[in-house]
């Protein structure tokens, strides 16, 4: 076990040792002002200060709110796709709830507070278990499988059992509110309190660190009102603003839309003519036929759109006649395409195209005279596929002889052996005799 927990901390330093947290200052002229579009209003909960985190999860935006004397917070639950308030619960030791984390594997809400860590179902809301923490954190992320927790002055790995000091400084410059992961990239949330050289009295600001050594800034009108969290859903940004009378608002951004081209191989075998390929179709998550496209050696999806962030799933296969000379691939291809949206540019993108167990398919020529051989230790059927032994046995019905580069029935390589042996032993006898 101390194995793993040493191996799981030296991974999350090789993620983050080359991060660098640097003031606004020297950050400069990398500030870049970005105009998200409310969602909806989250009114004022009489009796309570106000808005104070915030935490996406697969169906819910949570948010957290604490009484004018501190002794209750009240969670929020937000349905993610019809806006309404769909549950509510309190309770007398969460605090301010500045920060959440959320935990997709397990379904879980993580809440710091001080040195305490509450864990709640993310469904549910119900508290299920209560974690100590050798000191005090005010913030908390998932990051690469580890909480990623901040106090005022550097960050922290936390592995349920270590808390170890990643030597990562934070600037004091600006009262910290919460900290995001996305993919490699960590953000940290910040409130300036007054005016300097980059940024104006009451702007908030958000600071982008990246594995790659890429810093930039982002800030926000200050009619928005305070940024309180900003949190990720697969890759969507949702920001928290509070304004001045204690009423908020979840924001988002608009995107542009992007198209792209799928495109998958076929590969011919001992098929020379690719022209009688039939079609190929493509379905998405819900069974939908996206596309169906015919081609030569290539089946090309093109104008695949996305208007927002997120990881798409698609599902690839052939149609093909039943009564033909070829032997079509049957296979279905998995595609996961990734789509991100890009702070920097401030555009939409495609990270990445993830296959399944296969990336195309084989096509193959069913042969006039069918035979069964194995070639320099390797297995072809009757349609000259190469195939497992064992399936060259069941589709055969004969066994290998490797030194004869083909294949001879059981009975005949038994029989030649046996008559090999008294060929041999009659001639030993007759020479004995002589």
């Amino acid at each position: 076990m101390k194995r793993k927990i040493i191996f799981a901390i030296v991974c999350v330093f090789l993620c983050i040792e080359n991060f660098s947290f640097v003031s606004a200052e020297e950050l400069g002229v990398l500030n870049t002002e970005l105009a998200p579009v409310k969602l909806f209003d989250i009114e004022k909960t009489e009796g309570y200060q106000g808005l104070q985190g915030m935490i996406v999860t697969d169906k819910h935006i949570v948010v957290a709110a604490v009484k004018n004397d501190n002794s209750e917070t009240l969670l929020q639950a937000y349905d993610k796709t019809t806006y309404e308030l769909v549950r509510s619960v309190t309770s007398n030791h969460y605090g301010h709830a500045n920060d959440m984390a959320y935990d997709e594997v397990e379904q879980t809400i993580t809440i710091i507070n001080n040195q305490n860590l509450y864990v709640l179902d993310a469904n549910t809301l119900v508290e299920e278990k209560e974690i100590t923490l050798p000191r005090s954190m005010s913030a908390i992320t998932y990051f690469n499988g580890f909480y990623l927790l901040r106090d005022d002055t550097s960050f922290y790995s936390y592995d349920g059992e270590n808390l170890t000091d990643l030597e990562i400084h934070v600037s004091n410059d600006y009262a910290k509110q919460g900290i995001s992961s996305l993919d490699n990239d960590i953000f940290y949330s910040a409130y300036v309190a007054t005016a300097d050289d980059n940024f104006e009295a009451g702007m908030s600001v958000v600071f982008l660190y990246n594995i790659s050594g890429l810093q930039r800034t982002y800030s926000f009108s200050e009619s928005l009102g305070e940024l309180q969290a900003l949190e990720f859903d697969v890759a969507t940004p949702y920001l928290l603003f509070q304004t001045s009378d204690g009423n908020g608002g979840i924001y988002s951004f608009s995107y542009t839309p992007i198209s792209t081209s799928l495109e998958i191989d076929v590969q011919s075998g001992t098929l020379n003519d690719m022209s009688n390929v039939v079609q190929a179709q493509l379905t998405n998550d819900e069974g939908s036929t996206v596309s169906t496209v015919s081609n030569n050696n290539k089946y090309i999806f093109s104008n695949l759109t996305f208007t927002e962030p997120g990881n798409y799933h698609y599902d690839v296969h052939q149609l093909f006649p039943e009564d033909t000379d070829i032997i079509y691939d049957d296979d279905t291809i998995d595609v996961e395409i990734q789509v991100r949206f890009n702070f920097i540019d401030n555009a939409l993108y495609i990270s990445d195209v993830v296959y399944g167990e296969k990336k195309y398919f084989q096509n193959e020529q069913r042969l006039a005279n069918p035979i069964c051989e194995v070639k320099d230790g390797i297995y072809y059927n009757e349609s000259g596929m190469e195939v497992s032994e064992e399936e060259f046995v069941s589709s055969c019905g004969v066994v290998e002889n490797p030194q004869t580069g083909g294949f001879v029935p059981i009975l005949l390589l038994a029989i030649g052996g046996l008559l090999g042996t008294m060929i041999v032993f009659c001639l030993k006898n007759k020479l004995y005799h002589l």
